[in-house]
């Protein structure tokens, strides 16, 4: 009788540690296929958080405090950054055309600093160009201007000036934007 209990015991140790083997080999493959999805799904949040980070910075780049508006174009300021080593100015913003399509050119620029100095350029970029041949309608292309010799003690740009060569079709139509009080980001 003790040999026989003996002998169940040691058959039912064999046989539950032979099934518990076969669970736990299923238990590793859907272990492995859960790590795969959650690589998946990190992978996608990665992408998804870059997306996210792109249209945040789209939307501040449009939504700009400083802004004007001449014949259907609307010019918006995002950031007036100061290199302190060279005395050098970046102005970058947007345009915007409302309108008609039409070519778009940088002229000049002139800023006037709080006591009275004026600093002209001519280094005006319009979406990375001299010229940009088409500004389609309610599309928002990149500007800015580059002011050479700034003032390193003054904080803010009293006056912006920008003139701007344009022309819808074959008729001229040149715009002259003013922006007043630009706060100076000198690095």
């Amino acid at each position: 009788m003790k040999n026989f209990f003996l002998f169940t015991c040691i058959c039912s140790l064999l046989f539950s540690s032979a099934f518990a083997q076969n669970e736990c080999d299923g238990l590793v493959d859907r272990v492995e296929e859960m790590n795969r999805q959650i690589n998946e799904k990190t992978n996608e949040i990665q992408q998804l958080n870059a997306s996210i980070a792109y249209y945040k910075n789209t939307l501040k780049i449009i939504n700009s405090k400083k802004e004007t508006e001449c014949n259907d174009v609307l010019f918006k300021i995002n950031k007036v950054t100061g290199n302190s080593n060279s005395g050098e100015v970046k102005i970058e913003g947007v345009v915007i055309n409302t309108k008609l399509e039409r070519s778009l050119q940088g002229s000049f620029s002139e800023v006037f600093d709080p006591q009275g100095n004026v600093s002209t350029s001519y280094k005006i970029e319009v979406g990375n160009q001299k010229r940009l041949a088409a500004l389609y309608k309610d599309v928002p292309v990149k500007f800015s201007a580059v002011i050479e010799q700034y003032d390193l003690d003054a904080p803010i740009i009293n006056l912006l000036k920008m003139k701007f060569y344009s022309s819808v079709g074959y008729k001229k139509d040149d715009l002259i934007v003013v922006f007043r009080n630009l706060e100076v980001d000198w690095r």
